[in-house]
């Protein structure tokens, strides 16, 4: 192994075997020989380590093809000496990225990716080139070739096998200075990687994905850890709902900071798990318990464990609009139920928008067979929807600009009085056997 370093980056340089003689060929390479140029290539494996922070960036792979002497042990990640050739470098995935022809280690000509259609058409233009004020560019492609035997033990045919080609361009400066070509940034000569894009889709940015919470944490998220209160994921069996679930802490919006500054910490838990009711035609039903710290009210403390148990057949033939809209709905059902036992009395004071005959349901539960708003033009009515809605929006762009009304209709659902068109719009989502509807299927 070689170590050097390049760029405020630790370079490690491992050289690969290559049983299969697996190699590239440029523009100089002799076809007629191939026993002869095998000779004259070598594959590296370079992995970029940050010096700071000593973590490794990303990888590639270094193809080198010599037209001077000297030995490749010799030659190493930009600091290649009197070496006449290509550099080609790959992505870790196997991608050709981009490569440099060489004489006498100075930069000839700059080598990048292009599609077969590219080449075709550049090789329509007048000698297949395009030509700016000081740079210069051909269109060409390189070979791929590998060693390959054909029959069985004792009457095998041998030889190298063509594989394909790689599509490229080779740019050079008109003027004298061709070793500055492509030097900006100090990448004159090396790998260039891809652009990489985190987790919140910022791309160069440096937030993180979290396995232990199911976050994206840092960077531009505002989270610079695990969101310290825990929703409980219970529903082994249905893949397509834990997906959803499982995006419910990426979701921004408004109502899932509301959720998820509700049901946290050691204190509240929300555990949502499926229940067998075939027939029925509740999506949800919400159990709430809860214990206070002294035992005797609120002013020590307590803590929450609210159930939600979702309707097996929302699981398994609603879309996963309405299934997304359907754990909205039953976490809301959680806040309210929440939010009354800590308010008591002044619920009413507190929610004035909130239908009496749901909060204050038989035996003192919330009924969910009742509306949750009192009006349908209500302030806090019309400022959830208009949250709900945006929320789902977000989540499948394609529903949000073809219609308007499915959204509309699987929001309200529940929470407002709804004409007999929304239901029928709603019903077509809740159960995807009707063919129907215009969500996401899971």
């Amino acid at each position: 192994m070689y170590i050097g370093k390049e760029d405020n980056k630790i370079v490690y340089e491992v050289e690969l075997a290559n049983p299969e003689n697996l190699m590239v060929l440029g523009q100089k390479a002799n076809r007629s020989n191939l026993e002869q140029e095998v000779k004259k290539h070598t594959i590296k494996l370079l992995l970029f380590e940050d010096e700071k922070t000593k973590k490794i960036l990303y990888a590639s792979y270094m193809s080198l093809e010599k037209h001077s002497k000297g030995e490749f042990d010799k030659l190493h990640y930009k600091n290649l000496g009197n070496f006449t050739g290509t550099v080609l470098y790959y992505h870790f995935t196997g991608q050709l990225a981009n490569g440099w022809n060489y004489t006498n280690g100075r930069i000839a000509e700059k080598i990048a990716v292009i599609t077969e259609k590219q080449f075709d058409q550049l090789q329509t233009q007048t000698q297949g080139d395009i030509r700016t004020e000081a740079i210069i560019c051909q269109s060409g492609f390189a070979d791929k070739y590998q060693w390959t035997c054909v029959g069985v033990p004792g009457y095998e045919n041998c030889g190298f096998t063509y594989i394909g080609q790689e599509y490229v361009t080779y740019c050079s400066y008109e003027e004298e200075d061709k070793d500055y070509l492509g030097n900006e940034n100090e990448s004159g000569g090396g790998y260039f990687p891809p652009e990489y894009t985190d987790c919140a889709g910022v791309a160069g940015g440096t937030a993180i994905w979290n396995n232990e919470c199911n976050t994206c944490i840092g960077g531009t998220t505002g989270l610079t850890a695990c969101p310290p209160r825990e929703i409980i994921d219970s529903l082994q069996g249905f893949p397509c709902a834990q997906s959803i679930l499982s995006e419910l802490p990426k979701l921004n919006d408004t109502i899932a900071k509301i959720i998820q500054s509700t049901f946290g910490g050691t204190a509240h838990k929300l555990i949502i798990k499926p229940k067998s009711a075939s027939g029925s035609m509740t999506d949800g039903w919400h159990t709430p318990k809860l214990t206070l710290n002294n035992g005797y009210n609120f002013s020590a403390g307590y803590s929450v464990t609210s159930t939600i148990e979702i309707n097996e057949d929302v699981l398994n033939y609603a879309t996963k609009d309405y299934i997304l809209v359907t754990i909205y709905h039953e976490a809301l059902h959680a806040f309210l139920n929440v939010e009354k036992n800590r308010l008591g009395a002044n619920f009413s004071n507190v929610y004035p928008d909130v239908n009496p005959l749901y909060i204050n349901g038989p035996s003192g539960q919330i009924d969910l067979t009742k509306a949750i708003f009192v009006s349908n033009h209500s302030v806090m009515a019309v400022n959830f929807l208009d949250k709900l809605e945006k929320a789902l929006m977000q989540y499948n762009t394609n529903l949000s600009t073809s219609d308007p009304d499915v959204i509309k209709a699987i929001c309200s659902a529940g929470i407002l009085n709804q004409s007999n068109a929304q239901r029928l719009l709603n019903s077509a989502e809740r159960d995807t056997r009707q063919n129907n509807f215009k969500g996401k299927k899971c």
